[in-house]
Formats: C-alpha cells, structure tokens, sequence
C-alpha cells in the first residue's frame, strides 16, 4: 500500500510552500543525491511530510538526518548505495512506514523560530 507512485521523473519550478509539501505527501520516498552543499532543505521538508527519506551525507545533513532512525544515507556518489537504499524502500513496507513516522517526528525540531534562536546563540558566543 502506499500513498502514490514510488518513482517521479518530473522536473518542478516555481511550486509555493503548499505545493512542495503536497507533492511529498503525494509520494512515499524521497531521494536527495547531492553530492556537495550547505544546508538543503528539501530533503528535512520531505521528513516533515512523513516521506521515508534517503539522502547522500552532505552539508547539513547529517545534523537532522540518522541512518536507520530517520533516513536511509549513503556517501556522495556511491550510486550503487543509494540504489541498494531505495530499493530498501521498495520492498519493505514496514521500513519505509516506521522511518517515514520517526523522521515526520523528528522533523517537528526544526522550525524557523528554533533554527534562529540556535543561529543567534552561535552570534553571542562569537
């Protein structure tokens, strides 16, 4: 049983807010394969929506995202990983619903109003 189709080949542009978090609720999995950046977003806006996600180790990542807790995560490039990963996903209903449950929860942690408050912290230490 799932929610809607496990693959996506669309390219979206210009979506709101209310349209992203449609979209993940519209589907299961979310695969995020960046292989270098900072703080991306889309993949914890996918744990918020309740998607089992799976994600490469890079920039932010790991801070909200835990291997076998929350999410699934591979190294960068390891394209095999991420493969092996997602078809984790596939075949196991009962993974995919208790990773997508935990990460929707833990998820709820990472507001704006939380995430200035620990950015101011980090000004009035410096």
């Amino acid at each position: 049983e799932t929610r809607g189709s496990l693959i996506c080949d669309r390219f979206y542009t210009r979506l709101t807010s209310r349209q992203v978090a449609d979209l993940c609720r519209s589907h299961d999995i979310f695969v995020y394969t960046s292989y270098s950046d900072g703080f991306q977003s889309p993949p914890l806006e996918a744990m918020a929506c309740g998607c089992a996600v799976v994600a490469t180790k890079v920039g932010a990542v790991s801070d909200y995202a835990v291997h076998e807790k929350n999410a699934l995560l591979c190294e960068p490039m390891d394209f095999e990983g991420i493969f092996k990963q997602v078809e984790r996903l596939i075949l196991d209903v009962d993974l995919r619903r208790t990773l997508g449950a935990q990460a929707a929860q833990d998820a709820k942690r990472w507001t704006w109003e939380d995430c200035a408050a620990q950015f101011d912290d980090l000004f009035r230490k410096m």
